[in-house]
């Protein structure tokens, strides 16, 4: 039966409690959605209203036998990504998750940024929202990389937007997230 209860519409959680999170690969997982993050994992602090745009590819090839008919249908990918817009230009966190985090030293209030092709680390992602129902979800990139930057304009009439794409990777179990839907009570 419909229920309008199980409808989701997320939204950023209250209390300073990030959308976007990034840790070191091999940090301890999470294993709910309401427990707080170890220290570890950084926020990215604003994102563009977009919020989190998630992609799932699955590539098919369709198998015909004599005479035409389909007879099977394999599966050859399976990609996950997300897509999220940091609006944070002068966080570190969003600097070193977009240009590498041997690349982004901070001096005591001068910030260095070195543009180059070293390819950016693998590292756990967690993207945490909530839902006008309450409801908590957390989704776990064990194995994430970010693997495209849009382009960064700089213009007197918006914001610096760092448009990047996190494509997960499986991990040992073959998950690429892992995903928790927690009811808070509210």
């Amino acid at each position: 039966m419909a229920d309008s209860a199980n409808v989701f519409v997320a939204s950023p959680r209250p209390g300073g409690v990030g959308v976007f999170s990034r840790a070191p690969l091999g940090t301890a997982l999470p294993t709910d959605a309401a427990t707080a993050l170890a220290v570890d994992y950084l926020d990215h602090g604003y994102l563009g209203e977009e919020g989190l745009v998630i992609t799932t590819t699955r590539d098919t090839t369709d198998h015909k036998a004599f005479g035409g008919d389909t007879v099977a249908t394999t599966q050859d990918n399976y990609d996950w990504m997300v897509k999220v817009i940091l609006l944070e230009d002068g966080n570190l966190n969003v600097l070193k998750t977009t240009f590498g985090d041997d690349n982004v030293t901070d001096s005591g209030g001068l910030i260095t940024v070195k543009h180059n092709r070293i390819r950016l680390p693998r590292s756990v992602f967690v993207l945490d929202t909530i839902g006008d129902n309450g409801v908590l979800k957390r989704q776990v990139i064990p194995v994430g990389q970010v693997v495209s930057v849009g382009d960064i304009t700089l213009v007197h009439t918006d914001l610096v937007r760092y448009e990047l794409d996190v494509k997960a990777y499986p991990n040992t179990a073959g998950d690429n997230v892992i995903e928790y839907i927690e009811e808070t009570g509210s």
